[in-house]
C-alpha cells in the first residue's frame, strides 16, 4: 500500500503452502526384487487481495451522487489440494544369457480446488467498467484424477554386438469415470475418461557397434491431459446495447469444455554417437514428432436478433474464445552436438549443438 500513490494501490497475498511426502522401498528376501513407493499431499491456501483506482464512464450511485472514478477490488480465497502417489515393483531375472530388469507400476494424482474462489464486484469491476470478467466459486469446478498403469522390460545382453532393448507400455486415464467392455477388443476405450484414455507404447534400442561407437533408436507415443484452466475457463459476460431501443443486455457465455480431450504425440528418433580421444563425444540425431488433437482456442462469434418495423435484424455483438481439440504440431529435423569431458583446469565442460 504505497504512501501517496495517486492510484490508491493496495495489494496483499497471505497465502501459504503445506506439503507432506513419504517414500520408501521394501526389498524381498530374494534380493532381486523390490517395491518402491512415494506418496504426497500438498495444500495451498489462497488469500490474496488487490485494489486500485479505476477511471470509468459517469455513473449514478444509489445515494444520487455521480462519479467517474471508483476503487475496484478483487479477492481470491480458497484451498488447492494435490494428493498422489506412485507404487512400483522392480524385478531382475535371467533368460539364458539375457538380463531382464522389469518394472510394473501405477501413478495416481488428484487435484481439487475448494472455497469461495474469485470474489469480484461487477458494478465496480477491478478490471474496468466494461470488463466481462465475473466472479466464480472454486466449489463449482470438479476435481481431476490423473491415473496411469505402466510396465517396462529392459533387456541387456550380447547378440552379434552388445545391446540394450527397452520395451514399455503405459495406459493413461484423465478423469476416468467408467469401463466399457468393448475396449477388450479395441472397439472403444476400456476406461472411459472425460479427458481421454490413451495406450502409449514405446521402444528404445541401443547397439554398441564398437568401444567408441553406438547407435540409438527410440520410438513411441506419449500423451498429456489439458490443464484445468482450459477445461473450466472463468465465466465471461458480453454487454450489448440495442441501437434501436437503447436497452442494455448482458449475455452470459458458457466457455467450459468438460469433455475437452488431451493430446497425443508420436515420436521416432535415430542417433549415432562416437567418442574421440577419450574426451570428446559427437552425436548426430534425426527426429520426427507429431502431435494431434491439441487443445487450441477458437473465436466463437456472438449474434443477437431484434425486430425493426416488424422485420428481423441480426447484429454481431462480439466474439469469445473457447478451447477445442483442433490443433496439431509437426516437428522434424537433425541435431548435431559436440561435448567434451570435464576440463579440470577450467572446472567446466563445453557443449556445442
Amino acid at each position: 500500500e504505497p504512501k501517496g500513490d495517486v492510484w490508491r494501490t493496495h495489494n496483499y497475498n497471505r497465502g501459504y503452502t503445506l506439503g507432506l511426502a513419504s517414500w520408501g522401498k521394501y526389498c524381498f528376501s530374494t534380493g532381486v526384487s523390490s517395491l518402491d513407493f512415494n506418496t504426497y499431499v500438498t495444500f495451498r491456501k489462497e488469500d490474496s487481495y488487490r485494489s486500485r483506482l479505476i477511471q470509468s464512464d459517469l455513473r449514478v450511485l444509489p445515494n444520487g451522487d455521480t462519479i467517474s472514478t471508483y476503487v475496484g477490488k478483487v479477492e481470491t480465497r480458497g484451498n488447492e489440494w494435490t494428493v498422489g502417489g506412485r507404487f512400483e515393483w522392480n524385478n531382475t531375472f535371467f533368460t539364458g544369457d539375457l538380463i531382464h530388469r522389469t518394472v510394473f507400476g501405477t501413478d495416481l494424482q488428484y487435484d481439487a480446488n475448494t472455497g469461495e474462489g474469485l470474489i469480484l464486484d461487477t458494478l465496480f469491476n477491478y478490471y474496468g467498467s466494461s470488463s466481462g470478467r465475473r466472479p466464480y466459486s472454486f466449489d463449482d469446478i470438479p476435481g481431476q484424477l490423473l491415473a496411469s498403469l505402466y510396465i517396462e522390460d529392459q533387456i541387456s545382453g550380447h547378440w552379434l554386438t552388445d545391446f540394450s532393448l527397452t520395451a514399455g507400455l503405459r495406459y493413461e486415464m484423465y478423469s476416468p469415470y467408467g469401463f466399457d467392455i468393448k475396449g477388450l477388443w479395441g472397439a472403444a476405450d476400456l476406461v472411459r475418461s472425460h479427458q481421454g484414455s490413451y495406450l502409449n507404447p514405446r521402444l528404445n534400442l541401443l547397439l554398441r557397434v564398437s568401444p567408441d561407437d553406438q547407435v540409438r533408436l527410440s520410438a513411441g507415443f506419449s500423451s498429456k491431459s489439458p490443464p484445468m484452466s482450459s477445461i473450466y475457463q472463468p465465466p465471461q459476460v458480453l454487454r450489448w446495447r440495442n441501437p434501436i431501443t437503447e436497452e442494455v443486455f448482458y449475455m452470459q457465455l458458457n466457455r467450459r469444455a468438460p469433455e475437452l480431450k488431451g493430446y497425443r504425440e508420436g515420436q521416432v528418433e535415430l542417433s549415432y554417437d562416437r567418442r574421440l580421444f577419450q574426451s570428446i563425444g559427437l552425436s548426430l540425431s534425426g527426429y520426427y514428432r507429431k502431435r494431434t488433437n491439441e487443445p487450441e482456442t477458437q473465436d466463437v462469434p456472438v449474434f443477437t436478433s431484434t425486430s425493426v418495423n416488424g422485420r428481423p435484424v441480426v447484429y454481431y455483438v462480439d466474439a469469445y474464445s473457447q478451447y477445442l481439440n483442433q490443433g496439431w504440431t509437426e516437428t522434424k529435423g537433425f541435431e548435431f552436438s559436440i561435448k567434451t569431458s570435464q576440463i579440470r583446469s577450467l572446472n567446466m565442460d563445453f557443449r556445442i549443438t
